[in-house]
């Protein structure tokens, strides 16, 4: 997964079990975003993503898996990400 803020670009793995949800949810960037993707608004507390401890609320999320988010609906966007389901980190 790749997160992006105004101050620079990070790639972060997220290390998780088979079938474990990631415990995000995203919301779109809105209209004023220079980047048009989308924005991790809320985490859970035990989910995989606040465990990793390099994702923070706010940040955007350019790309997953190699795969750019950026215009997609944000439709698009959660399907990518359920993809990954399966996978074992993303």
């Amino acid at each position: 997964m790749q997160k992006y803020n105004r101050f620079y670009n990070k790639i972060v793995i997220v290390p998780k079990l088979k079938s474990e949800p990631l415990g995000i949810v995203i919301v779109e960037s809105g209209w004023g975003s220079m980047v048009p993707t989308v924005v991790l608004a809320n985490m859970c507390p035990s989910g995989p993503a606040a465990r990793c401890g390099h994702l923070n609320i706010g940040d955007q999320i350019i790309s997953i898996n190699g795969i750019s988010l950026v215009g997609l609906p944000l439709s698009s966007c959660q399907t990518y990400i359920k993809t990954f389901f399966l996978k074992q980190s993303i």
